[in-house]
């Protein structure tokens, strides 16, 4: 545990929702394909955890809302889960992706709720990461959870996130005290 005074108010707080809500990478993968082979289709997708896409080349795009985002070499976004989108691509598309979660010990996980398709990066994804997906080794892996949470810190997501967290909560509050106060056996 680190202690309190190592760091500012601000830090430790966004320290202890990090040690609360544990980044976990379950897959990544390396995916290169044509306009033929990805595709949604006109029907739409969605993922059973949280994704990260790294482009590396091409003309990709995804959707959702009568939105369209495109692709950008060299720029990371971020799926939620249950993101319900459509994709595809003009020519081909080239890019890493990963699935990953921040689930606490009662399984809600941080980004739940959230439903924007976020661009993490502006070509940020340069040659200095790309051999970290080339190979996935532990102190790799490790090296991406930190990316992940640098690009989190810089896009202020964690607040983000914590506060619809703290919202959500707080909405259940009060139904949780009434119980307490007067359903619950004492």
């Amino acid at each position: 545990t680190i202690h309190k005074d190592l760091m500012n108010e601000e830090s430790f707080k966004k320290y202890n929702i990090l040690k609360e809500y544990p980044l976990k990478i379950e897959l990544i993968k390396y995916f290169r394909s044509n306009n033929l082979l990805w595709s949604s289709r006109g029907f739409e997708v969605q993922d059973p955890l949280n994704t990260l896409y790294f482009v590396l080349d091409g003309d990709g795009y995804v959707g959702y809302d009568n939105k369209t985002i495109p692709l950008k070499k060299g720029c990371i976004y971020l799926i939620p889960t249950k993101r319900t989108r459509f994709y595809g691509c003009k020519n081909f598309i080239e890019k890493y992706w990963c699935f990953f979660q921040m689930r606490n010990s009662l399984g809600i996980d941080l980004l739940d709720g959230h439903s924007d398709i976020v661009c993490l990066t502006d070509n940020l994804f340069s040659k200095n990461i790309h051999p970290l997906f080339e190979n996935t080794t532990l102190k790799n892996m490790l090296k991406i959870q930190g990316l992940i949470y640098d690009l989190f810190e810089e896009k202020k997501l964690l607040d983000l996130f914590l506060n619809r967290r703290n919202l959500k909560e707080k909405k259940y509050t009060k139904v949780f005290q009434y119980i307490e106060n007067n359903l619950s056996a004492k």
